[in-house]
């Protein structure tokens, strides 16, 4: 039952018409039942997301609802206190949501922790920085970071910092300021890719729109600069990582909505437009990430508030792992006990030739050399799942798909 089951599941990934999968699909879920607004928050913990607070004609709202993407269903949790353009993310089992503009008074600089075990939110250490809105939310791995934002009216002052939160501690780092100029706007334009943070846009101190685009890296504290955005900058945008890559898109420029979203693929340092998102144009959204597919909605069109929700199903999906055109590679079988072999078809030299493998939240699990065309490949430690694996010849990419350990 258990191998007809996930036999099932990959032939679903892999029937679909590869040509429907090559900008990625849209397909809408069902909308959140709460006043529609914009600036929410969004963050998932386990196989649950989370969306909440945000701001609607005047009014703040603090109300949180949990996402079941198995039944298709929102069921309301425990409340905050009321803000608009907070940061979130989650790091294990726990959501956190931090600053933000409440309904009056100063700006916030708490940081709450959601357990969705006991529906109960705890303040932790507060924020030792100036209170802000309109920062980014990124983790990686155990430690959660928030950067830049606005610590003043709509003109600034604007900020570069970038802080590192440590649940275990519970204690706040200062890190290596965000090297782009000060900004705010990119509440929801910060993602995770494997063990690398992904950060740019917003609207900057120069009252601007810059497209610059940067990789952090916990282990050293340093930040480099990556290939910029292709089109005009843009504030308040969405993100999600997924399929190993970043996707990026919607927010505005200059009371202009949109509604494009691009790919950034971390191995290449390259963007590639993606299907636009199903909504049509907006920004100030919310977005999470559960079992490695993206999510996003809500938001705001200069007209209209919304609170529909939507799922993104990344191009890596769908593909045919054993004889596709445009893959020059095998690889079989795709429902793996012990072990497949992986068979180059290209006649390109392999002296630098790898197979990357990744979970299906998007993290790097495996990498290994390939120094033949026929290249048996070991489940040794990976677990039960679904996976995706690239190969790649030089900097080029030269096959991917999925596959299942059984």
């Amino acid at each position: 039952m258990k191998k007809l089951l996930l036999f099932s599941i990959l032939s679903i990934l892999i029937s679909q018409n590869q040509n429907s999968y090559c900008q990625g699909v849209w397909t809408q879920r069902a909308s959140i039942p709460f006043t529609a607004r914009w600036g929410a928050v969004g963050f998932s913990v386990g196989t649950m997301g989370y969306v909440g607070s945000g701001y609607n004609n005047g009014t703040n709202y603090g109300d949180f609802w949990q996402y079941n993407p198995a039944s298709n269903t929102w069921s309301q949790i425990a409340s905050i206190p009321a803000r608009r353009a907070a940061s979130a993310f989650s790091i294990g089992n726990y959501g956190y949501v931090c600053m933000g503009i409440p309904p009056s008074g100063n700006y916030y600089t708490d940081i709450l922790e959601y357990n969705p075990s006991n529906n109960t939110w705890t303040q932790k250490a507060t924020f030792p920085g100036t209170p802000r809105y309109g920062a980014s939310g990124i983790a990686i791995g155990t430690k959660g970071y928030v950067g830049c934002g606005n610590e003043g009216s709509a003109s600034g002052p604007f900020t570069n910092e970038f802080w590192e939160f440590d649940p275990a501690a519970n204690a706040w780092t200062q890190k290596t300021n965000f090297p782009g100029t000060p900004r705010y706007g990119l509440t929801h334009m910060g993602w995770a890719v494997g063990n690398k943070g992904y950060l740019g846009f917003g609207l900057d101190n120069t009252m601007t729109w810059p497209s610059d685009f940067y990789e952090y890296d916990p282990t050293t504290d340093t930040w480099t600069q990556k290939t910029n955005f292709p089109l005009t900058g843009r504030s308040y945008g969405v993100a999600f990582a997924s399929c190993g890559n970043y996707y990026a898109g919607c927010g505005q420029n200059n009371s202009i909505a949109f509604s494009d979203i691009w790919k950034y693929d971390p191995v290449t340092d390259t963007w590639t437009q993606k299907a636009n998102f199903g909504g049509g144009n907006r920004w100030l959204m919310a977005s999470f990430v559960i079992n490695g597919i993206g999510y996003c909605g809500t938001g705001y069109d200069f007209t209209n508030y919304y609170n529909d929700w939507w799922e993104y199903t990344c191009d890596n999906a769908g593909t045919n792992e054993q004889f596709e055109s445009e893959n020059l590679i095998s690889f079989y079988p795709t429902i793996i006990n012990d072990k497949a072999e992986l068979i180059i078809k290209s006649d390109k030299n392999l002296d630098n030739t790898f197979l990357k493998v990744f979970d299906i939240n998007g993290k790097l699990v495996r990498e290994e050399n390939i120094n033949t065309k026929n290249y048996s490949f070991a489940r040794k430690s990976l677990q039960q799942g679904v996976y995706a694996y690239e190969v790649l010849s030089g900097s080029k990419r030269i096959g991917s798909g999925k596959f299942i350990i059984d």
